[in-house]
């Protein structure tokens, strides 16, 4: 919660609301194992309605599971990343925040403060479409970053067809294009806020000059290495696809 304020991601807030009509406190806790915070904004009011019932999940706008995976696998180098806290690059506008508002402390002696999110909150309903829908804006706004333009285009389309949710995974024939293409999509999102990281590809070469290290570190960093992907794991450097049961 210390972070959410060092980043700029919630603030406090000094006036008690009056009309409590026009404001939303949403649970919270922590859950461990990936020690994070969940906010529970399915939590019904004393009216019996929670904010989630309120709102529209919005349509689907990134391809299906099966479809990214087969894009994934298409080509002979293979490359993946995730945003870093995608859902909280996004800003929610500062008159709609009052929905987003937690009670929090840090100690049971300290004095309960009204704080507000101001980012996209994971656990509310049209959460997922708004961070998803700033992703696509960001591609279509920033393409023109890239100078080239058929690079441009294709670094554009990487992002519309290639991510589920902050997932990205895309293939291409060679590893010099892997890299091109990592360094123009890294380009594009990053001027709209998102930043890729956790680099992986079955082309070491490629993943090391994606991540500025040698072949041999990241060979030794590798070892019997699995990721997820989309639900299954893959290993890099066997390059198979598996489930684990």
């Amino acid at each position: 919660m210390r972070e959410y304020v060092t980043l700029g991601h919630m603030e406090a807030i000094e006036t008690n609301p009056t009309n409590f009509t026009q404001c939303y406190y949403i649970p919270h806790h922590a859950v461990t194992g990936k020690f994070r915070v969940v906010f529970n904004a399915s939590s019904k009011t004393t009216n019996g309605v929670s904010l989630n019932d309120t709102h529209f999940s919005g349509q689907q706008l990134q391809d299906n599971l099966v479809d990214i995976l087969h894009r994934f696998r298409r080509y002979a180098i293979a490359i993946t990343a995730d945003i870093r806290k995608m859902f909280r690059q996004v800003w929610v506008d500062p008159r709609h925040r009052k929905w987003q508002q937690i009670l929090w402390r840090e100690s049971p002696n300290e004095t309960l403060r009204i704080y507000q999110l101001k980012t996209v909150t994971y656990g509310i309903a049209c959460s997922p479409y708004n961070a998803i829908r700033a992703l696509i804006q960001c591609a279509l706004d920033n393409a023109e970053a890239i100078i080239d333009g058929s690079r441009a285009a294709a670094a554009r389309n990487s992002i519309l067809q290639c991510f589920y949710v902050d997932d990205y995974l895309d293939s291409v024939d060679t590893t010099e294009m892997a890299v091109i293409r990592a360094q123009d999509v890294s380009t594009i999102l990053q001027l709209g806020g998102f930043v890729l990281d956790k680099w992986n590809s079955n082309c070491s070469r490629a993943q090391a000059t994606i991540c500025g290290s040698s072949v041999a570190d990241l060979a030794i960093n590798l070892g019997d290495h699995d990721t997820k992907v989309l639900g299954l794991h893959w290993n890099p450097v066997t390059d198979n696809l598996f489930f684990k049961t």
